[in-house]
């Protein structure tokens, strides 16, 4: 993470059409107001979806009378400016109510590309999935940290335990190399907090990390600097929120 005056600090949102927003963007406005950064929306507009749009065989079903239809590229847009609107309205009034100083952008092009190639800097880059955090008292919390750097993690999660005070929270360490007991910090934040419980996971290839997805994982934690098919499978597979730090993880 940046210390000096190289760049603006900041946390950068990314959504696009498919995102869910309003749990996504209550831990990035956590995160942001525990770290004192400038937090940044960046709407993705796919051009895949106008594509798909316009080929002649492409349809949708509707509720009413669940008859198929050729999907219209004016609402397609109308759809897409909509949810652009509802992501800088959440954002704006988030990180108002917190004092945060705050910006948006549109964006055409693959989220992706945006991702995997690096073009955007920020201290956290927080990738809205078409899932939510779960909210019920009675689960555990799921956090997977995928080669994930501890001093970076170490404030989503106490953002989380702050958000879901009541819940107990269970740490999955996918290819941390050596995991809880060489790492001092995670070692001292699960002793610290009898409600959080820590379980090694080691991923030698993609389909040990489709299993650990599939744990009913909550929020992924990784660093920006994993392998590519690390990324890759986190932005195919994971539908929760997917948390990228600055930082270089272990292994």
């Amino acid at each position: 993470m940046s210390e000096g005056g190289d760049r603006p600090r900041d946390i950068v949102v990314v959504a696009d059409y498919h995102s869910h927003l309003q749990s996504t963007l209550e831990v990035a406005i956590a995160l942001a107001g525990r770290r004192r950064l400038a937090l940044r929306g960046l709407f993705v507009e796919d051009p895949d979806l106008a594509m798909v749009c316009s080929l002649p065989f492409t349809q949708e079903i509707t509720l009413a009378g669940a008859r198929p239809r050729a999907l219209d590229q004016q609402r397609l847009r109308r759809d897409l400016e909509q949810v652009s609107r509802r992501f800088r309205r959440l954002l704006s009034e988030g990180a108002e109510r917190a004092s945060l100083s705050h910006s948006f952008d549109s964006v055409y092009g693959r989220r992706g590309a945006l991702e995997l190639g690096g073009e955007v800097e920020a201290d956290y880059l927080v990738l809205a999935q078409p899932g939510s955090l779960r909210k019920a008292r009675d689960q555990t919390l799921r956090i997977a940290l995928v080669q994930a750097d501890t001093a970076e993690a170490m404030p989503v999660l106490e953002c989380l335990r702050s958000l879901r005070a009541e819940r107990r929270m269970e740490l999955l360490l996918v290819d941390g190399g050596a995991g809880l007991a060489a790492d001092e910090l995670l070692r001292g934040f699960v002793v610290e907090h009898a409600e959080v419980s820590c379980v090694n996971l080691p991923a030698a290839g993609p389909t040990d990390l489709y299993r650990a997805l599939a744990r009913g994982v909550d929020l992924v934690v990784a660093s920006r600097h994993c392998a590519p098919w690390i990324l890759d499978a986190l932005l195919r597979r994971s539908t929760c929120p997917v948390i990228l730090t600055a930082g270089r993880g272990p292994g």
